[in-house]
């Protein structure tokens, strides 16, 4: 599968971008593992250990909090928060958003079946006819979405 480069932190403030020691919003996907979920003992996962090692090297405090995608992307058009972390690109998105120009993780997009209705999957054509869940927002890019029959769905949990 194609990897996909993810964004350090989306900002829709330019103000937020140069502060140095600001407090600072930022929200996430709710339970994306490996890159971040809600442990017995907080937040964890790889872009936390990003975000702490941001906090310690730029004296800001970014609070995280995750939240369903669909929500999270409407929050960062209407300026409710600072940030996200782990936004792919899009056309639409950088029309309301700024990107960081490194990126945070690089991310392999995959498909999950289940034990019982496994299938062979070579290449995209394998999956006509095929239904795909997602989480409400999401985006693999214009390649893919458009030609399968896909599900929206409200949570990463509900795809599983």
């Amino acid at each position: 599968m194609r990897q996909i480069y993810c964004l350090v932190i989306l900002f829709v403030s330019t103000f937020s971008i140069h502060l140095p020691g600001a407090d600072l919003k930022l929200q996430s996907l709710d339970n994306f593992h490996p890159y971040i979920w809600q442990s017995d003992e907080g937040l964890d996962g790889i872009d936390m250990s990003m975000i702490k090692e941001l906090e310690k090297r730029t004296g800001s405090k970014l609070e995280v909090e995750l939240t369903p995608w669909k929500r999270l992307l409407q929050n960062i058009k209407d300026g409710s928060v600072d940030g996200e972390v782990s936004g792919f690109v899009t056309e639409e998105r950088e029309s309301y958003a700024f990107f960081s120009s490194h990126p945070l993780h690089v991310s392999t997009v995959a498909i999950f079946v289940h034990v019982d209705r496994s299938f062979p999957v070579e290449k995209l054509s394998d999956l006509r006819g095929k239904r795909i869940g997602y989480p409400r927002g999401w985006s693999a890019g214009k390649k893919l979405i458009p030609r399968l029959k896909t599900v929206g769905l409200n949570s990463l949990k509900a795809l599983i």
